[in-house]
């Protein structure tokens, strides 16, 4: 981490590494006790927005694969594809330390593409055969196409990754048809498990219809609590003895045997086998309701064999207490958009430093015409409305750079209006979100645009796109617990950065503002009310 810059962990990292980092004790032991004691912990990260959970569970993900191995060891699931895209960008330069030379998939080069053209760049000088070296690589596939994934499913067969990155359809889709072993998996984590395990549709929230049965069969059908330590899949064993045994692998249960034999024990007729070894599993999110009941349910459906440990830096604390909440009362929902475009020129306007550029995220229901609306804030601030297969010399001329992001579009589409919104400064740099910076450039950027995004709450989610300083909530969230809020708001105010939540509402639902604010324990002003037909905002 050292070499890129970063230095000091969060406390919730801290605090999650101790409890994971342990577990890496290779030491082999005849004694049950101690194997038990050496057995990796399941984990619930459950902590605010922006403290830092995607590396909190990358490192130990990362300590623990064994890139001699050709085999996927490793999944991480993921509700939507534009949070994919992010954690394999992450995972990547980790493994990287920037350096152009990780077995990844080019995601960020080619994620234009739906047909699923990404491809690995694989190391085509490394000998399976041979002793394990440095030049060995980690191997990270995304399934994040959106269609038949043909091209991950031929190189998934042909060398194995070492980790996936997916949702949970595309996941479950992919090792139902065999694309993918799943016997040797070692870890598996559910980020955002509240959104994977809630229905879509909530704004455009999840990738699929319903992610809660498809994540149910993939921990408990697909996956076993536990794995083989085995070399290969469907190859030889030869004992001492000379003797020579096949081994397979169970399509249907994932089970490995030599022969006719259960590779359940250490040793075999004077074979030497593996034992059965725990899979670890580690849940991550800002909210999940009822942790209590949450963790007995985890055992209880099978997803792990013993409830997991819950780690939470903050109880009660939700969003980052470096947030300002504020709303702006307007006459009826006829006038909602001439209040949202007259309290953003005063607010740009009275920026004291816009060194490091303004990023505005502004979040609709999906029924509304977003790009009817980003057309009038492109006039308004001598902006241009980002498309597909733009690059930044469009922006040449340019004040403001306004793109729009719905489930509706096509994979292209939002990847487009993604990098759009990031802007040329953080594509280059590629930072490792969620860790103290100290003595670097990197994660800094030069003075830039004006970049705002219209979204549905397909942007809520675990992304974390450096230097939003105002989240707006054009319409507010249709749930009644203030989950979609957190998330809303949790994309500014990041590791103790300032930020700003405005909510545009109309005299009749102050009250369920109220209600929500109280519920979160937040501190919230009014800071303009329409009234009457001549008074603006």
């Amino acid at each position: 981490m050292a070499n890129l810059g970063y230095v000091n962990p969060t406390l919730l990292q801290s605090r999650v590494l101790d409890i994971l980092l342990p577990t890496l004790d290779t030491s082999t032991s005849t004694n049950e006790s101690s194997e038990q004691q050496n057995q990796p912990s399941d984990v619930i990260i459950h902590a605010q927005t922006g403290s830092g959970k995607t590396l909190a569970y990358l490192l130990p993900l990362l300590s623990r694969i064994d890139p001699s191995r050709s085999a996927v060891q490793a999944l991480v699931v993921v509700p939507t594809r534009e949070l994919g895209l992010q954690v394999v960008r992450v995972a990547r330069r980790l493994c990287g330390g920037g350096r152009v030379d990780v077995g990844v998939t080019n995601d960020d080069d080619n994620e234009t593409d739906e047909g699923g053209n990404d491809e690995g760049v694989l190391d085509d000088n490394t000998d399976e055969s041979s002793t394990p070296s440095k030049s060995k690589k980690i191997m990270i596939m995304p399934l994040l196409q959106g269609s038949s994934n043909t091209r991950q499913r031929a190189w998934a067969w042909a060398e194995p990754p070492h980790i996936v990155i997916g949702t949970p359809e595309e996941l479950s889709s992919m090792v139902t048809r065999g694309g993918v072993r799943v016997n040797s998996v070692k870890i598996v984590v559910v980020d955002e498990v509240d959104a994977c395990l809630s229905r879509g549709g909530n704004g455009g929230m999840s990738d699929g219809g319903s992610s809660s049965g498809t994540l149910h069969e993939l921990l408990s059908r697909h996956l076993s609590p536990t794995y083989q330590e085995v070399g290969r899949v469907a190859t030889s064993v030869e004992g001492s003895d000379g003797r020579t045994f096949q081994m397979s692998t169970s399509s249907d249960s994932g089970e490995t045997s030599v022969g006719n034999h259960d590779l359940s024990s250490h040793t075999m007729n004077g074979f030497k086998v593996y034992a059965d070894k725990y899979r670890q599993t580690i849940f991550a999110s800002a909210t999940i309701p009822q942790h209590n009941h949450f963790m007995k349910q985890c055992v209880r459906n099978g997803w792990t064999l013993r409830e997991p440990i819950r780690v939470n830096v903050s109880p009660g604390e939700l969003v980052p207490p470096t947030l300002k909440h504020v709303y702006v009362v307007c006459r009826d929902k006829g006038t909602k958009v001439g209040g949202l475009r007259r309290w953003m020129k005063k607010e740009i306007a009275a920026a004291d430093d816009n060194n490091g550029g303004t990023k505005m995220l502004i979040f609709s229901d999906p029924r509304r015409p977003l790009e009817t609306l980003a057309d009038m804030l492109a006039k308004d601030f001598n902006g241009i409305v980002w498309r597909e297969g733009y690059t930044p010399m469009q922006e040449n001329g340019y004040d403001a750079v306004i793109s729009v992001l719905r489930m509706e579009d096509s994979l292209g589409t939002r990847a487009a209006a993604m990098e759009g919104f990031r802007g040329p400064n953080e594509r280059d740099n590629g930072a490792v979100g969620g860790y103290a910076n100290q003595g670097s450039d990197i994660g800094k950027e030069k003075r830039d645009k004006l970049r705002i995004l219209l979204s549905t709450d397909l942007a809520a989610r675990g992304l974390d796109i450096s230097g939003i300083s105002h989240v707006i909530n054009f319409d507010l969230p249709n749930d009644n617990d203030g989950d979609t809020y957190v998330h809303r708001g949790g994309r500014a105010g990041r590791l103790g950065k300032k930020g700003q939540v405005m909510s545009l509402i109309t005299a009749d639902q102050e009250f369920v503002l109220e209600r929500l604010a109280n519920r979160l324990a937040l501190e919230l002003r009014c800071v303009a009310r329409q009234e009457g037909k001549k008074k603006k905002v």
